[in-house]
């Protein structure tokens, strides 16, 4: 049986700091011998490269954040050092694009291991069009393999009371755009009568500041700065009429929020790129161009009698974890 390394290495059976690399391990492990799903390994740590260093195949996810850890130049160059060494010994190297660079620092050391990745690995694949385009137009790459980002589907969405219209929900990073959207949110007279709900950890106190300040101006805004479960993100969406996303453009492919959310069946509305882009062609998203589109979009949901409940069941349904796992085993193992 194939050994396969999944990294970074933060998969464990039953605990995982993001669940698409479980459930990635978890497909896969199925068919093929996931090294760091069936045992304890070094956690989320380049030394796990070196112990996986035989593994028939190593699957890379996020490479362009290795440089912004803590030594993060050092595990990078360690990064490059396994990946070229497996090339020698004849192993293979996957990659799986989720962005067009590094959500928070931009540095020249991370946009140069996402090209090496790009560049060097035997196959790549990506949960967006746009990211097939970007590696063509950029590296001049035609191999790489689309599957739609896979979905959730055991998470506990039931009709609630609405407490709140619009639901802001994720860790708050800058990239994300929330102070923006809440400035505008309190400057914007349609909204004098829409709640909002602004749900998730921001650990940065600059951004957490701005954010408040702009809160304490609003009744009819909730700020809960704090990290949630699973649970009490599905428990808030239930209890809001719709899921805004805020980010910008300039990095955003891939979203797993989005996945996450697509099978409450509400109304969804994001930034004109990647994904949401894309699922805004089939009808189950709709998108902005600015915030200033976002009121007419609102109007336009809000008249729609039709809803597109079966949209989005027939796209949870054909895009799950295991039909991702089979697309990919199919494709590198010949």
């Amino acid at each position: 049986m194939f050994k396969v390394f999944i990294f970074p290495n933060s998969v464990r059976k039953n605990q995982s700091n993001n669940p698409y690399l479980l459930e990635l391990a978890s497909a896969l492990d199925k068919h093929l011998n996931v090294t760091n799903y069936s045992k304890f390994n070094v956690n989320n740590n380049i030394v796990s490269l070196f112990i996986n260093l035989f593994a028939d195949y190593h699957i890379v996810n996020w490479p362009e954040n290795i440089p912004n850890h803590r030594f993060g130049v050092v595990q990078y160059y360690l990064f490059k050092l396994v990946f070229i060494i497996r090339l020698f010994l004849g192993k293979k190297n996957i990659f799986i694009l989720h962005n067009k660079a590094a959500h928070n620092r931009k540095t020249k050391k991370s946009s140069e291991a996402l090209a090496f990745c790009i560049k060097k690995s035997h196959l790549i694949f990506t949960h967006s069009h746009e990211g097939v385009d970007f590696i063509k137009k950029n590296f001049n790459r035609t191999d790489v393999k689309y599957f739609p980002h896979p979905t959730y589907s055991n998470l506990d969405y039931k009709a609630k009371e609405k407490k709140y219209d619009i639901i802001i929900w994720g860790t708050i990073h800058p990239y994300k755009n929330v102070d923006g959207f809440i400035k505008y949110f309190n400057n914007e007279d349609f909204f004098k009568r829409y709640r909002l709900l602004v749900c998730g950890y921001c650990q940065n106190k600059e951004l957490e500041n701005s954010i408040v300040s702009e809160v304490i101006k609003n009744k009819n805004i909730t700020f809960i700065n704090e990290r949630l479960s699973d649970e009490d993100i599905v428990n808030n969406i239930n209890q809001s009429k719709s899921i805004l996303f805020t980010y910008t453009e300039d990095s955003v492919l891939s979203s797993g929020s989005l996945i996450f959310s697509l099978p409450s069946e509400k109304q969804i509305i994001g930034p004109n790129v990647g994904s949401f882009k894309e699922l805004s062609n089939d009808k189950i998203v709709s998108c902005y161009n600015s915030f200033e589109d976002i009121p007419m979009l609102i109007d336009k949901l809000n008249n729609n009698k039709e809803n597109n409940n079966d949209l989005v069941s027939n796209y949870v349904s054909k895009y799950t974890w295991s039909n991702f796992g089979s697309f990919v085993i199919e494709s590198f193992i010949k």
